[in-house]
């Protein structure tokens, strides 16, 4: 299952509703592909505050989502703890860049301390045979935070070398 733009982004998905692999041809954003066996490297965790700390993944396995992908994005819904959500991923059509819009419902009165955790494993390797670009792993990455007054925090990733 494949999402994918005309400026060739694409973003592969496991049978499972898992991210496999996120390329920009010829590019492989991801670190390396997910399988069904390993755990991915993309994911948004709910996380809910209280005397202890719970999470759960929105996506993939362990979700207790249903999904779906059609040309124009990836949804998926579900519902932990009395707390509905939804999740939407779509691809830019001008640049090489996705969003992901989250969704959540607190079926309760009681006051709820949530918070979402995105997790994205990147690599920025020629897509071949060779699974990691261990140069551009971490410290040729600059990552900045701005506040949008649109979206909130947007984190912003660049590789700052050739």
């Amino acid at each position: 299952m494949t999402l994918a733009n005309s400026l060739g982004l694409s973003v592969d998905f496991l049978e499972n509703g898992a991210v496999k692999d996120i390329m920009a041809h010829p590019i492989r954003i991801s670190m390396k592909p997910a399988t069904p066996y390993s755990r991915n490297g993309t994911n948004i965790y709910l996380r809910k505050r209280s005397e202890t700390i719970e999470f759960i993944p929105l996506i993939g396995p362990g979700s207790n989502n249903l999904f779906a992908i059609t040309s124009e994005a990836f949804f998926a819904r579900g519902n932990w703890n009395g707390i509905d959500y939804s999740c939407t991923l779509r691809l830019s059509e001008r640049s090489y860049s996705w969003e992901w819009n989250i969704e959540i419902v607190v079926n309760s009165d009681e006051e709820t301390e949530l918070d979402l955790i995105y997790l994205q494993d990147v690599g920025l390797k020629a897509a071949n045979s060779g699974l990691i670009n261990e140069y551009y792993v971490s410290q040729y990455i600059e990552r900045i935070v701005f506040e949008d007054e649109r979206f909130g925090h947007v984190v912003c990733c660049r590789q700052n070398q050739k």
